[in-house]
C-alpha cells in the first residue's frame, strides 16, 4: 500500500517560493532534497509511488513525487533523512 506524506513549508510563504527554492538548486545541479529529523517508519511504502504534499499557511497546495529517501547530516552535525524529489 502507498503511504503519502505530508510537509509543513517552513520559511515558504507561496507556491512560488518553493518552486524558486527548486529552482535555485537545479540551476547548481542538485537533487530536490528536504531533510527532515525522522526517518518515516513506513519507508518501504512510501517508495512505493508515494508523494510530498506540500502544506503552506495550513493549505495543502502542491504534490511532488518521492523518488528515494537517503542519510544526510544536518548544520548541526547529526544524522537526518533527505527526503529526494522529482
Amino acid at each position: 500500500m502507498t503511504v503519502h506524506l505530508k510537509k509543513l513549508s517552513v520559511g515558504a510563504t507561496s507556491l512560488d517560493s518553493i518552486r524558486e527554492w527548486q529552482e535555485f538548486r537545479v540551476a547548481r545541479g542538485l537533487d530536490f532534497i528536504h531533510p527532515t529529523r525522522n526517518w518515516p517508519r513506513r519507508a518501504s511504502e512510501i517508495l512505493d509511488g508515494g508523494s510530498l504534499y506540500w502544506v503552506i499557511k495550513g493549505q495543502m497546495i502542491a504534490r511532488q513525487k518521492i523518488l528515494e529517501l537517503r542519510e544526510v547530516t544536518r548544520n548541526d552535525g547529526r544524522s537526518a533523512c533527505g527526503i529526494i524529489l522529482e
